[in-house]
């Protein structure tokens, strides 16, 4: 009887172990993966960062430098930046908000972009002040090579209503 209790608490203690370690290979393999599919959110590069800088002093409120990439279906994320100043006369919440569009038998998706959820939900900017949004957009493998279309707007809230801002931008994807 002994034999048999002592056997089964070592397959016991083994069964936790391997069952702890799984759970901490999965918990370590999870956050990886978030902070590599959030690493190009944070960054941007000097360049955009100039270029936009360039673009918002000449009196543009809503910018995007670079709006065409080319990309690898369903390998490539296409990386665009968004310069928005707020010229209104205090601090304000803006949002961003992606659509698809259909263009030349081209239609996108809007589940195919990465958008920091602080763009959808409302961002504060200060007066005066600027700042940079990263967008995202990952074609489907399964989805024809096409040039996909998708508008930008931006919004900020006035009167506890969401009010359009700036001029709505186009942002081309040339799937391959």
């Amino acid at each position: 009887m002994k034999k048999a209790s002592v056997s089964l608490s070592v397959n016991f203690l083994v069964m936790m172990i391997v069952g702890i370690s799984v759970l901490s290979l999965g918990i370590i393999l999870v956050k990886k993966m978030e902070v590599q599919a959030n690493k190009w959110t944070d960054d941007v590069s000097k360049e955009t960062e100039n270029q936009i800088r360039d673009l918002l002093d000449t009196g543009d409120i809503v910018v995007a430098p670079i709006n065409v990439r080319e990309v690898q279906r369903g390998k490539d994320i296409a990386k665009f930046a968004v310069g928005i100043r707020n010229i209104q006369s205090d601090a304000n919440n803006f949002i961003i908000e992606v659509e698809s569009t259909g263009v030349n038998g081209c239609l996108s998706n809007s589940d195919w972009v990465l958008l920091a959820t602080r763009w959808k939900e409302g961002n504060t900017i200060d007066r005066h002040e600027s700042v940079f949004a990263k967008i995202g957009v990952k074609v489907p493998k399964n989805k024809k090579s096409c040039k996909y279309v998708f508008n930008v707007r931006v919004y900020s809230k006035k009167a506890g209503l969401w009010e359009s801002y700036g001029t709505p931008l186009k942002l081309y994807v040339d799937a391959k």
